[in-house]
């Protein structure tokens, strides 16, 4: 069940898209001549083969464990995009073009989150602030790769790092949650503990932040792991009110303006959508996908089908991916991309084919790499993996060449990135939208832009 609210607060292959309640029925993919069954109209599995025959050109791929979530930066100040990768006991940053290691950095355990990216203690460096199963949120320097400061917590952490000014001073601090229940805010500069709130359930979960209601001051948004949703004020962790989700271990949360006023819309992955402004909470709408859908991944926003209006998709439970309206909660489509797994990859939004309107890159438990039509959910390609992945993609143009390119990492420890026909807008560039992991659609869209020619630090 996926519901909106007013808040009070300023894994295998098949293929297929239909729009607005359309079923959609395949027959055995693997067998030749097997048919697509799409709202009557039968598709030849031989257009299905040759639409993923279109699939992209490897640039490069490599060895470094499993990442899964990547994100990019100019590591070395060449004015191109580098990747900088968490692994299994490994944070990387390689070089866009070629793959060539910069650094390495060694880590005591296993790095399950988005790294975030920036300048966190105003000392004209960039720094990258992790989170590791080995309790610990770490800050190194992107150049070298050289240790900055590390908090320890009491537990693992996998909810992806923030930063973000919180109170408008200029200062960068870093929230997250820990599985040992508590949401953390540190100081950028030496990773002092500013404050935490016990939300008394683990948090896997990545906040998002904003200033929802132009005080200046930016709220948090988390879902803790036993199904409760909070907001608090950032600058003290005061919790300003909570309601319950109703579905356990909820996945992050994607924040944006639906309206001039404006009034923002937080979309939790678990599968509850809440409006926010100045004002009561009450239930805006609901939606149901295929019986008790709840999502599996975590949601991107981004205006799909060019009306003017931000909309919301996401990867689910029973192995589709939902385009919804973010304002109305309509069905715009829903796509199978795997008929039997759940869907957790994240998925990225950019025009990769040059024609204008935005694409969905998201994958899939099957080992494939899909590639939607933003305004229908039909397949534009599908590249074939060698491993599955439940990892989330990261699209820019790394060496501007007026292509952008699609990385993802797979469960075998292979790294690919794939070079895409064009360079086009890219509005939800990576897992929580933007380089320091807002979750925040204003954000991602600014980072997005900076994914297009010549990037800038």
């Amino acid at each position: 069940m996926i519901a909106f609210a007013l808040c009070s607060v300023p894994r295998r292959a098949a293929l297929g898209a239909h729009p607005k309640g359309a079923q959609t029925m395949l027959t055995h993919p693997a067998r030749p001549g097997a048919k697509l069954v799409r709202t009557g109209i039968l598709l030849s599995l031989a257009v299905v083969v040759a639409s993923a025959a279109q699939a992209q050109t490897l640039k490069w791929h490599k060895k470094i464990g499993y990442c899964a979530s990547p994100t990019v930066a100019d590591v070395d100040g060449d004015d191109t995009l580098d990747l900088v990768l968490g692994t299994s006991g490994m944070l990387y940053a390689l070089n866009g073009e070629t793959g060539e290691t910069f650094w390495h950095t060694a880590v005591g355990g296993d790095i399950l989150t988005c790294p975030a990216i920036a300048d966190v203690d105003n000392d004209a460096r960039i720094e990258v602030v992790f989170g590791c199963t080995d309790r610990r949120v770490t800050a190194v320097d992107l150049e070298t790769g050289e240790p900055r400061w590390s908090f320890r917590t009491r537990r693992e952490v996998t909810s992806s790092p923030v930063i973000a000014d919180v109170q408008g001073d200029g200062t960068q601090e870093i929230l997250f949650g820990s599985q040992d229940g508590q949401l953390y805010m540190l100081a950028g500069r030496g990773g002092k503990l500013w404050w935490s709130k016990d939300l008394r359930a683990p948090v896997s979960a990545s906040p998002a932040v904003a200033d929802v209601n132009g005080d200046g001051i930016m709220e948090a948004f988390v879902c803790a792991d036993d199904g409760n949703f909070y907001a608090l004020n950032a600058k003290d962790g005061r919790v300003l009110w909570s309601n319950r989700v109703g579905i356990r271990n909820a996945r992050s949360v994607a924040l944006a303006p639906l309206t001039d006023e404006p009034r923002w819309g937080a979309f939790i992955s678990a599968g509850v959508m809440r409006l926010m402004e100045a004002g009561r909470e009450k239930r805006v709408w609901s939606f149901s996908g295929s019986g008790d859908t709840c999502a599996s991944g975590s949601p991107a926003i981004a205006d799909l089908n060019g009306d003017g209006q931000l909309d919301v998709v996401f990867g689910a439970d029973d192995g589709n991916v939902y385009a919804l309206a973010g304002l109305t909660g309509e069905k715009l489509w829903e796509a199978r991309v795997s008929p039997r797994v759940g869907v957790e990859s994240c998925p990225a939004i950019a025009d990769v084919n040059g024609d204008g309107s935005p694409d969905v890159l998201i994958a899939s438990p099957n080992r494939r790499l899909f590639c939607l039509d933003g305004k229908t959910g039909s397949p534009l390609w599908s590249q074939p993996l060698a491993y599955q992945t439940a990892g989330s993609p990261v699209v820019a143009e790394v060496n501007r060449d007026g292509k952008l390119a699609v990385g993802i990492g797979t469960e075998d420890g292979e790294f690919y990135l794939y070079a895409c026909e064009a360079s086009g807008q890219v509005l939800w560039a990576k897992a929580r939208g933007d380089g320091r992991n807002t979750g925040a659609y204003p954000a991602a869209r600014s980072f997005g832009k900076a994914m297009v020619g010549v990037p800038r630090r």
